[in-house]
């Protein structure tokens, strides 16, 4: 689940941010302590029309929404 991309300037400079979460199979938030690999592309559409990436990234995260649980700085 995820919302969408954002300009955001939490740092003072305006940076792309996205949030997401996942939940267990069930619907619900996993067992305590289970995790998942993320993997996270940001793409953008040049002059030319086309869809390019511009950066990629992974982590490991644990279950559910919050701060501590996101892909940040992927």
């Amino acid at each position: 689940m995820a919302d969408h991309v954002h300009v955001s300037r939490s740092t003072g400079l305006p940076e792309a941010a996205a949030h997401g979460w996942w939940m267990g199979r069930s619907g619900y938030a996993a067992k305590p302590g289970v995790r998942a690999s993320l993997a996270v592309w940001l793409q953008a559409k040049g002059a030319d029309g086309q869809w390019k990436q511009v950066a990629k990234g992974n982590k490991t995260v644990l279950s559910g929404g919050g701060s501590g649980k996101r892909g940040a700085g992927i």
